[in-house]
C-alpha cells in the first residue's frame, strides 16, 4: 500500500510480520501510537514486512523513525536508537533485520536514489521468532520504553 504524506511530516514507521512472534513489534508499536494523540504533522504506517514500498516517495518527509525487532546479539528486550549515517548504510554487516531486504539495505538504496530523509531506527531485541501472535514478555515489558524513545525523538525534531 503506497501512501502520500505532505511535506514536513515526522515518518513513523512500524516494520514487522505480526505472524511471527516478537519480529512483529514494529507494527505493535505502531498500534499502540495510534490509540495515543501524539500530535500534528506526524504520519503513522504499518510497513509491514516490505519497505521498499515505501522509500520512492520520501523526498518529502523532514524525519523518518522506524521501529523493528533487530538481531545485535544483545539479551532480548534491549531497545536501540540507531542514527542512520553513511557509515552505518556502508558497513552493516552484523545488524539484520527479519524481512526479505533488510532495513539497512532499503535504506542503502534509498540513498543512492536520493530519497533518504534523516532517519532513526528505535529498534529491540527480540527473543522470539515463531509462528505466533504474541510478543514475549521480555520486549511485552519494553513498549513504553520504545514509545518514549520514539516520542523523545518527535519531540527533537519540533525543537
Amino acid at each position: 500500500m503506497k501512501k502520500r504524506v505532505r511535506e514536513g511530516k515526522i515518518v513513523i514507521l512500524g516494520v514487522g510480520n505480526l505472524l511471527l512472534g516478537d519480529e512483529g513489534v514494529g507494527v505493535h508499536l505502531i498500534q499502540k501510537l495510534r490509540e495515543m494523540e501524539i500530535g500534528e504533522g506526524i504520519e503513522l504506517i504499518d510497513g509491514g514486512t516490505s519497505l521498499l514500498d515505501f522509500i520512492p516517495q520520501r523526498e518529502d518527509v523532514s524525519k523518518l523513525i522506524i521501529v523493528d525487532a533487530i538481531k545485535l546479539g544483545g539479551k532480548p528486550g534491549t531497545t536501540y536508537k540507531i542514527c542512520v549515517d553513511s557509515s552505518l548504510l556502508k558497513g552493516a554487516k552484523g545488524m539484520t533485520s527479519l524481512h526479505q531486504l533488510g532495513v539497512v539495505e532499503t535504506l542503502a538504496i534509498a540513498q543512492k536514489m536520493g530519497k533518504l530523509p534523516p532517519t532513526i531506527i528505535i529498534g529491540i531485541e527480540p527473543k522470539e521468532i515463531d509462528y505466533g501472535l504474541k510478543l514475549s514478555s521480555e520486549v511485552e515489558r519494553k513498549m513504553g520504553k520504545m514509545v518514549n524513545l520514539i516520542l523523545d525523538e518527535v519531540r527533537a525534531k519540533r525543537n
